[in-house]
């Protein structure tokens, strides 16, 4: 699922694949918001916040003039290629970067307290629905804008076990304004694809880091009541390794 579009790199993806779960990360290129619609349009998962503010308020000439520029950067980067019958060919690490966006097997939203999109991550599972995914993209929007090329997005390619980790150290990361006693709450939104299903399961959890450390967590499932629970990072590294894939066997 995901990569077959990109056959002619299969096996550069395979060992960035392996090298994520034997290293438990690789870095992949950063693209701009620019180039990330230059290469899929707007067939892409999430398109909100600061992003789709830049996209909306750009013209038609200029979302075309933005897009022939980019292009032209990735060629010089050679994360475009020249290909067969003047066609261009993607890079590896944007191969695995745009499937993995496209066409998650599992999604992770974060959302800060504050709403800002910068340093709330993204990730996005490789692999088949159902199934635990063999690697897990890492998505983080920066805080720096390019007047053309708009927000600058940082990859990185995780095994599961190293998104579980990353996830659980973001949620405890404070968001505590000024004069505010408690911290607010954070949340995180998994979706799920499932077999055959065209829609994916959503949970949501909305969590709170009390001040003696422990964490409040609710969650949301698309079917019964939200259920609160206290409980400490290590419950919740187990909740969201259940959340991001069953284990094999």
């Amino acid at each position: 699922m995901g990569l077959t579009q990109y056959e002619s790199v299969d096996a550069e993806t395979e060992r960035l694949l392996t090298a994520a779960t034997r290293y438990g990360g690789v870095l992949l290129p950063p693209l701009t918001a620019g180039d990330l619609y230059a290469l899929c349009g707007e067939s892409q998962v999430t398109l909100e916040g600061d992003e789709a503010t830049w996209w909306a308020g750009m013209t038609e000439p200029g979302r075309a003039a933005m897009k022939a520029v980019a292009v032209d950067m990735l060629l010089s980067r050679e994360l475009l290629l020249p290909g067969s019958d003047d066609s261009l060919e993607v890079a590896p690490g944007v191969a695995v970067t745009l499937a993995a966006r496209q066409d998650p097997s599992v999604m992770v939203a974060c959302t800060r307290p504050d709403g800002v999109t910068a340093w709330a991550p993204r990730l996005y599972g490789i692999g088949d629905p159902g199934q635990r995914p063999r690697a897990i993209v890492l998505e983080i929007v920066m805080d720096k804008v390019h007047g053309l090329f708009g927000p600058l997005h940082e990859f990185g390619l995780m095994s599961v076990d190293a998104a579980v980790r990353f996830l659980t150290w973001w949620v405890q990361t404070p968001f505590r304004a000024r004069y505010t006693r408690k911290e607010p709450p954070r949340q995180v939104a998994v979706f799920r694809a499932a077999e055959g299903d065209a829609e994916m399961a959503c949970h949501e959890l909305l969590i709170t880091l009390e001040r003696n450390g422990a964490l409040s967590v609710t969650v949301d499932r698309d079917e019964g009541p939200p259920e609160t629970v206290t409980c400490e990072p290590r419950s919740l590294a187990r909740l969201f390794a259940r959340l991001l894939g069953p284990l094999p066997g």
